[in-house]
């Protein structure tokens, strides 16, 4: 990886942001998640999420709010946190409560149900520590949903991504975090054969998260 671009991509990563949440705020959620990647997790989603039960849920690095607001409208308490120059643009007529948020400094205060942190971990600074904290938020019983990719683009200005996550190092990693895992995939798209990994964990039992 050329260290220059590295650096490019940290220093223009916000702004990238904002331009694509602008952009992606202005479609309805159903489009937002309409998506061959969107499409997977929300079969793995309905799996292990209850519906028939309100959740306390917490998406970790929200960009356009578009997984807290699909759970809000189950009728979930959803809290949607991501850097302050992200929220500020985001939408304000969904049912989620917004808090701004640098994931690996000042994570927001108490336990969660569920915790998604859906390709997000790809672009932080210290993905050990983001894990801690997740897995330190979780409720006993939680889950926490992350996904990721197993290889960084080319271009690695244009994406932001700081890591990639081949094989099984996100399991390996979150098991280092305090997680156990209960379940694992990889979701292969046919037409371009990109791959993403899929993780759900819940506090291991000696952990001391």
């Amino acid at each position: 990886m050329n260290p220059a671009n590295t650096l490019q991509s940290i220093e223009d990563w916000n702004e990238l942001q904002f331009h694509l949440a602008q952009r992606e705020n202005q479609k309805p959620v159903a489009e937002k998640l309409d998506r061959p990647f969107n499409m997977a997790k929300k079969q793995i989603f309905e799996k292990f999420i209850p519906k028939n039960k309100p959740l306390k849920i917490l998406e970790a690095g929200c960009f356009t709010a578009a997984w807290g607001e699909y759970f809000a409208g189950m009728g979930h308490d959803v809290l949607c946190v991501d850097l302050p120059e992200v929220l500020d643009i985001a939408r304000r007529d969904i049912p989620v409560r917004y808090a701004p948020c640098d994931l690996n400094n000042n994570f927001p205060d108490g336990k969660f149900d569920i915790i998604l942190c859906t390709q997000v971990i790809e672009h932080v600074a210290r993905d050990f520590e983001l894990l801690r904290n997740i897995c330190t938020h979780l409720e006993p019983d939680g889950l926490a949903f992350i996904d990721t990719v197993t290889e960084i683009p080319d271009k690695v200005e244009d994406h932001g991504h700081l890591r990639a996550y081949p094989g099984y190092s996100l399991q390996a990693l979150m098991k280092t975090a305090g997680f156990e895992i209960v379940f694992f995939a990889r979701i292969v798209l046919k037409q371009s054969n990109d791959e993403n990994v899929f993780a759900i964990g819940k506090r291991a039992t000696c952990a001391a998260c």
